[in-house]
């Protein structure tokens, strides 16, 4: 069997042709990504997480994409069974982990109220510590 090589012109025309491609599907790739995101903006959701002694409830609430990374950014608040309370920004928040995880959408109105309950426990322990 006789075999030819391709030619100079003809391996540089493939790897334009390649690289065209690639770029395409980058560019797709990343388009769908910032649609993804940007239907994230806004919206709440609670997981649960813990552990053997037991689970609680995670809030969520993206709240935007930082400009120069394209990341989302998001908050959280939780108040473990051990009353560990947690309250913090998430600088990566990945699109994927709303369905990786058992993530459950959210009305903004009950993160509003589950955060407001937090607060209020929070004062009640402000309130035992002696003057």
């Amino acid at each position: 069997m006789d075999h030819v090589s391709p030619t100079p012109d003809e391996v540089a025309q493939a790897q334009a042709d390649y690289h065209r491609a690639l770029s395409i599907l980058i560019a797709a790739t990343r388009a769908d990504e910032d649609i993804a995101k940007r239907a994230l903006l806004g919206k709440c959701f609670k997981y649960l997480t813990g552990d053997d002694d037991g689970s609680w409830p995670v809030y969520v609430a993206v709240t935007g994409i930082d400009d120069p990374t394209g990341r989302l950014v998001a908050w959280h608040f939780s108040q473990a069974i051990t009353g560990q309370i947690v309250i913090g920004p998430i600088q990566d928040f990945p699109p994927a982990f709303v369905r990786e995880r058992p993530c459950h959408p959210i009305p903004r109105e009950e993160l509003i109220v589950a955060f407001n309950e937090l607060l209020t426990r929070i004062a009640r322990y402000a309130a035992t510590v002696p003057v």
